[in-house]
């Protein structure tokens, strides 16, 4: 005959595990989107800082070029005076020793310049005595004098309260020195503010509302709205003292007074005179990061926009038909099989392939499966038949072994005979378990050892001999490969208890058999018999008899993976095997195997 065909050990599925988002289609197709789109993305954004940076630069250039042409006439003063300043303090050399020629000449000048209010040489020592006009002023404890006498430069005063002239003025100062470079004194020009022109700058449309001058200090010299309310125009986020930089600047920022302003910083004089223009921000004079940032938002929603729309596009495309295919899979998988036509319609052609395979893959499986069960209950039915003529013929066996024990002449032969009889008895008990039975992979030992237990004692008992059979059984279930020979172990143990069981005294015998799962994979059989005498399992008798019977037990107990222990005190026989319990699946494998032999 040719062996047959092996079969791949059935495994269970495998659980997979929860799957991240970085693993799911929609994420990595996205992200390959974006891995593609980032380069573009990139370069839209760099070229974007371009004309951002572009356009900054020329609305500065347009801001700082409207402020210098407001404040035009302004610097054009302070320039003309400084420059004055610079001739006078070239010419007073030879003067300074006489106080009324000095007094002269600049009277002379203070005629052909009426815009000053007081031409003066201010000495180190602070006393003024040589002025456009005729009066004689100590400046030596004058915080300011004291100020430009130590610059020792070309510099500029704003004295809100002139000493000689009472009103708000700006004093330009140059230095005078000798011709050894001795440092004499300063000469001082007083130009009124109320004698700055400011109509240009305030009438220009496009130009800043208003304007001041300041020097490297911060401090303010002249302004259109005048020195008292300057303070409420500046920035209130930086100082005049930080905007005076070598570099024009514009931005947009809050004043002092809570105003949003634009303004507009220009070096009118590099390190000494700066001109900062106003103007109220709107979408036309405002320049933020606001406008610089915009661009780069644009790109960054274009990419994100295409990421979406992409992860969209996968999920309506694949990933709902998807989910949809996994969910019949895995109910599939379950052990669900009713047959759902799974709805793709509208998925491409790839996935409506796979959706029209699974079904008919499903369909043949369970064509299948109903062909594999047709072909297992056949197989069922026919094994409980063979169980059940085996049973039948085990019976004629045990009759035709009756006929010849009431034949028998001695006592030696009807024992050996009886002993024969409630073996294959036992063997037509076992069998008719088999058939009874449902299905074969498992067999309920309770029934079986109970029906093990009664035909032994039956078989035993007569007229004065009587029994008390106690049977402790829980409901364990157990493979053909262990209940069979533990039901021939408890069989072969009873009938030789039952001979070796002294029913001539007072009182009826007592047989108890218990067999108790103590834990989840053992179990515990105990037989136990009172007034028992000359019983040894490994004792042999001259006709051999209890050594057969020790042989068969210890044999049952080697099938069923026991260890035997036997004990008797005070007349009562305890016989005790622990032993484990085998899995279903390990007796199918096995089974398996066995059927894959060569006959």
């Amino acid at each position: 005959m040719t062996p047959a065909a092996v079969l791949p050990p059935v495994r269970p599925p495998s659980r997979l595990p929860a799957r991240p988002i970085v693993q799911q289609l929609g994420f990595q197709i996205a992200f390959l989107l974006a891995v593609v789109l980032l380069p573009l993305t990139l370069i839209s954004m760099m070229n974007s800082f371009r004309a951002s940076t572009e356009m900054r630069a020329r609305f500065e250039a347009a801001l700082t070029g409207e402020t210098l042409e407001a404040a035009g006439n302004v610097l054009s003063q302070i320039q003309e005076a400084r420059g004055s300043a610079a001739t006078l303090a070239s010419m007073i050399g030879p003067l300074i020793g006489d106080a009324a020629a000095c007094s002269a000449a600049l009277h002379q000048m203070a005629a052909l310049l009426p815009q000053y209010s007081l031409i003066a040489f201010i000495p180190t020592d602070g006393l003024m005595r040589c002025s456009s006009t005729d009066k004689i002023h100590d400046f030596s404890q004058n915080p300011k004098f004291q100020e430009v006498l130590k610059s020792a430069r070309p510099g500029f005063a704003v004295n809100r309260y002139g000493p000689i002239s009472g009103t708000s003025v700006l004093g330009v100062s140059n230095p005078v020195f000798d011709k050894n470079g001795v440092y004499l004194g300063f000469v001082s020009l007083s130009l009124p503010h109320d004698k700055f022109n400011l109509s240009f700058g305030l009438a220009n449309p496009v130009g800043p509302r208003e304007f001041m001058t300041f020097d490297r200090t911060g401090t303010v010299l002249v302004a259109t709205g005048g020195l008292d309310t300057v303070g409420q125009n500046l920035p209130s986020d930086r100082s005049l003292t930080a905007l005076a930089t070598d570099r024009p600047v514009a931005f947009t920022a809050r004043s002092v007074a809570g105003d949003s302003k634009v303004f507009s910083v220009v070096p009118a004089v590099p390190g000494e005179l700066y001109v900062l223009g106003t103007w109220p921000a709107n979408p036309a004079t405002s320049f933020d990061d606001t406008v610089i940032t915009v661009p780069f938002l644009a790109s960054a929603l274009i990419c994100i926009t295409s990421l979406i729309v992409a992860w969209l596009s996968v999920e309506h495309l694949v990933n709902r038909h998807i989910r949809k295919l996994n969910t019949s899979i895995k109910s599939f998988a379950k052990g669900d099989r009713s047959l759902v036509k799974i709805n793709v319609t509208g998925a491409p052609l790839e996935i409506r392939e796979i959706a029209a395979a699974y079904e008919q893959m499903t369909f043949a499986v369970m064509r299948d499966e109903a062909e594999l069960e047709d072909a297992v209950h056949q197989k069922e039915v026919l094994l409980r038949e063979v169980h059940h003529r085996v049973k039948n013929n085990l019976q004629m066996i045990a009759s035709i072994m009756n006929m010849h024990l009431r034949k028998a002449r001695t006592p030696e032969t009807q024992e050996i005979i009886k002993g024969m009889q409630g073996r294959v008895m036992n063997l037509a008990t076992i069998y008719r378990e088999l058939y009874q039975t449902s299905g074969v992979t498992e067999l309920n030992v309770a029934e079986l050892l109970g029906a093990i237990a009664r035909q032994a004692v039956n078989l035993a008992a007569g007229p004065n001999r009587r029994f008390d059979l106690r049977i402790s059984v829980d409901n364990i279930r157990m493979t053909p490969d262990q209940a069979i020979p533990l039901a021939l172990l408890v069989g072969e143990a009873l009938m030789n208890l039952v001979q070796h069981t002294d029913t001539t005294h007072d009182g009826v015998p007592v047989l108890e058999l218990s067999l108790s799962q103590d834990e989840p994979e053992a179990a515990k059989l105990e037989i136990t018999a009172t007034i028992v005498s000359g019983i040894d399992l490994q004792t042999e008798s001259s006709d051999g008899g209890v050594a057969l019977t020790a042989q068969l037990i210890h044999a049952f107990a080697m099938q069923l993976g026991a260890q035997l222990v036997d004990t008797i005190n005070d007349g009562t026989y305890k016989l005790q095997a622990g032993f484990q319990l085998r899995p279903l699946a390990e007796a199918e494998e096995r089974h398996a195997a066995n059927a894959n032999q060569p006959v």
